[in-house]
């Protein structure tokens, strides 16, 4: 899965220079690309004042997740005394 940041920088370069879409955003220039660098942790607000101006918008999306079955209390206790010790 692409990083929202790798995504939004994929679109700017489609609208046109970095320097151009940060200054229609309000944003300096410099500060937008350090927010979509890899190890930038820019704030929500700022993403999505982004995206917006982009003609975008930011949805969550529910996604059932794979349960791990794991064995039952009883099993894993009656594993640790049936162990027998090697002397």
């Amino acid at each position: 899965m692409k990083d929202i940041r790798q995504l939004i920088r994929e679109i700017i370069r489609k609208k046109g220079p970095i320097r151009k879409v940060a200054q229609e955003i309000g944003i300096d220039h410099a500060n937008l690309i350090r927010m979509l660098r890899e190890n930038s942790d820019p704030r929500l607000k700022t993403i999505e004042r982004i995206i917006e101006h982009l003609g975008y918008s930011l949805t969550l999306k529910r996604e059932e997740l794979k349960t791990v079955k794991r064995p039952s209390r009883s099993r894993r206790r009656n594993r640790s005394h049936n162990r027998k010790e090697v002397i």
